[in-house]
């Protein structure tokens, strides 16, 4: 039997039984990559990244058969009943990086990481003046500059942000830019997955009650031998650190050059 049928047959099998908890698929990849481990980090205003380590009968798989192209991680309930499994949660991204790390007889290990569409702004650097423009203004602009349309971002806002007589992008890379940019306003962002497009959407927002509340998750340590599929946290840590007291801050208007732009704030004791 050729590799090809071999990659074909096990990728079916797979499908029928679902009994992975997690599946890699990359877009136009004609082998069948199965997941040994992975590595997640997700945060606020931050690109992700998930670190996924594979292995494949295939052992050279060709860096432009991966690179940038679109990934996505799905995490998923086995039924161990012959039937397919239940997707939990699909990532989707663009691989990053891809490294070939070991090959024995029967297989090779990989190593790829998936990052949101967003993350790429890292690779361009420039200086630009932005004039007569607010701070979502120019942001829309450079994601669109880069290729991102109205499915893939979207502005959440409450407040209104006034168009600035300058704003200045010195040497700095696009993503680099927004993050700043962006917290200077007070606007975070963070992702959805269109599971309809099959892509990561930006969420751009700026007012706490559009957080989500309301999830409770058991906290089950990792000494426990039971593991029932259940979403929980494994371990909770602590830290305190010394604050400032206060903050002050003085300004300067070439139009009101007489008037004081000073202010004062002491921080909550708590």
């Amino acid at each position: 039997m050729s590799d090809s049928a071999n990659t074909l047959g096990k990728d079916k099998i797979d499908d029928i039984l679902g009994i992975s908890r997690y599946r890699l698929d990359v877009h136009a990849c004609p082998h069948f990559l199965d997941v040994f481990s992975f590595h997640g980090e997700e945060k606020l205003s931050e690109p992700w990244r998930y670190t996924v380590r594979v292995t494949c009968t295939a052992g050279d798989i060709a860096n432009d058969s991966m690179l940038l192209k679109p990934a996505a991680l799905t995490f998923q309930i086995p039924l161990y009943n012959g039937m397919p499994a239940t997707p939990v949660r699909t990532v989707y991204g663009v691989v990053h990086t891809f490294q070939r790390l070991l090959t024995s007889a029967d297989e090779t290990h990989y190593a790829l990481d998936i990052v949101p569409r967003i993350a790429l702004l890292q690779h361009t650097k420039r200086s630009e003046i932005y004039l007569n423009q607010s701070a979502p203004e120019v942001v829309e602009k450079i994601l669109r500059s880069h290729g991102l349309e109205g499915p893939d971002f979207e502005f959440r806002l409450l407040q209104s942000y006034p168009p600035r007589e300058l704003i200045t992008q010195w040497r700095e890379t696009d993503l680099e830019f927004i993050q700043r940019l962006l917290a200077e306003v007070g606007i975070f962002w963070r992702f959805e997955m269109d599971r309809r497009l099959e892509q990561d959407v930006v969420i751009l927002q700026d007012s706490p009650e559009q957080y989500q509340f309301g999830v409770t998750l058991p906290l089950i340590p990792v000494s426990r031998t039971s593991d029932n599929g259940q979403l929980s946290v494994w371990d909770i840590k602590t830290r305190q650190q010394v604050v400032p007291a206060s903050v002050a801050t003085r300004d300067y208007n070439y139009r009101q050059a007489l008037t004081p732009q000073d202010s004062f704030r002491v921080s909550q004791q708590n």
